[in-house]
């Protein structure tokens, strides 16, 4: 039996090496968007923090401050939903990036599927080949007897 080669073996391999790219950018999306959420974590407990702050505060504290604590809280809130509005695109880009994936897996799994059926092929051909040997070995025998 003769040496199997898949013609579109290259094919194959860059769907292969394109499919691993995409595992690469989807993984780094969701990085960035776990990333973007602890941010917001981070921002939520500093919140709260300057907030109690300020309401221990408010009881002896005089006005400027608290007008300062206000300022920081203010400016912490609008943090907050810049960081929301980051999360918002980091999910859009894991979301595409996992499309791109899933889209890649198919392509891999079509070619994948080829070879397997054009193999199968060629296990036919040389079973056949193989029996037509076998026929004529049978035949030389018998006449020669």
């Amino acid at each position: 039996m003769g040496n199997y080669d898949f013609r579109l073996q290259n094919v194959l391999d860059f769907k292969s090496s394109m499919q691993t790219q995409m595992v690469s950018k989807y993984n780094d999306a969701k990085k960035i968007l776990e990333k973007a959420e602890n941010v917001l974590i981070d921002y939520n407990i500093l919140k709260k923090k300057i907030e109690n702050e300020k309401n221990n505060l408010s009881m002896s504290g005089r006005i400027k401050d608290l007008k300062l604590y206000n300022q920081y809280i203010n400016q912490i809130k609008f943090q907050i939903e810049e960081q929301k509005n980051h999360i918002k695109e980091a999910e859009i880009n894991v979301e595409l990036a996992k499309e791109n994936l899933v889209e890649a897996a198919k392509d891999k799994k079509i070619f994948e599927k080829l070879k397997e059926n054009e193999f199968n092929k060629y296990l036919d051909k040389e079973k056949k080949k193989e029996a037509i040997i076998v026929d004529e070995i049978v035949t030389y025998i018998n006449s020669n007897n």
